[in-house]
């Protein structure tokens, strides 16, 4: 499921960047407030919970509960803004406007992006297993690399069947999530689903692989009143 996740939210970012336009225009400016120099009396004393939420950062306090109820509110507008009325969503939105709150400077760099942290934990294959030591032939056999070769695919696809995600070990036509983005977030229909894509999908393909798709990541599907 995580793998899914993290796809549907590439998907988002891809095909549908004002969702992330608008996390940072309409909910970032309501935890950041103008922030005051510290005086001397309180330079050392750790904020109250009404500081923004860079000051609770600033000394070291930074934690979910002590976010103002106005943060929580902005993010559950947005989700529901965006048909993303999912728990892991709003994480993954407060997760990003904490990340653009310490490092400020990656707004000014293009389009804004998810918190690399949000998008590394929902990456289903350990860091070890990500990368594999090439072959030198002069210092092992090719037959012994092409054996690692194989207990690395093995490994993986172990560790992906695990997390729940078929996805990457079976068919991947039936998961669209660019089709759950266009029909969730962008508000299109079935019909107009199949017609932008280029392939030309069939209506009720469209539909069963939105239900599914969505059913994966575990996201309510908006209302609509198509059958």
């Amino acid at each position: 499921m995580g793998v899914a996740r993290l796809l549907f939210l590439r998907a988002v970012q891809r095909e549908a960047n004002s969702v992330l336009k608008d996390l940072k225009e309409q909910v970032l400016p309501s935890w950041s407030g103008p922030l005051q120099p510290p005086t001397e009396a309180n330079r050392l004393r750790p904020a109250p919970a009404r500081h923004s939420v860079r000051a609770l950062w600033e000394v070291g306090e930074l934690s979910r509960s002590r976010t103002s109820s106005g943060a929580d509110e902005a993010l559950s507008a947005w989700t529901a803004r965006w048909n993303l009325s999912a728990p892991w969503v709003i994480d993954a939105g407060w997760e990003t406007c904490v990340f653009w709150l310490k490092h400020p400077e990656t707004l000014r760099m293009g389009s804004p992006e998810w918190s690399p942290e949000t998008m590394a934990r929902l990456k289903p294959v350990p860091a070890e297993d990500r990368v594999l030591e090439g072959w030198d032939p002069s210092l092992e056999q090719e037959r012994m690399f092409r054996q690692r070769v194989e207990q690395h695919v093995e490994r993986v696809k172990d560790y992906a069947a695990g997390q729940g995600w078929r996805a990457a070990l079976e068919d991947t036509t039936g998961w669209r999530f660019d089709w759950l983005v266009w029909h969730q977030v962008i508000g299109l229909s079935w019909n107009e689903i199949s017609l932008k894509d280029p392939g030309s999908p069939a209506r009720e393909a469209v539909r069963a692989s939105v239900l599914r798709t969505a059913e994966l990541v575990e996201l309510p599907l908006r209302d609509s009143q198509e059958d």
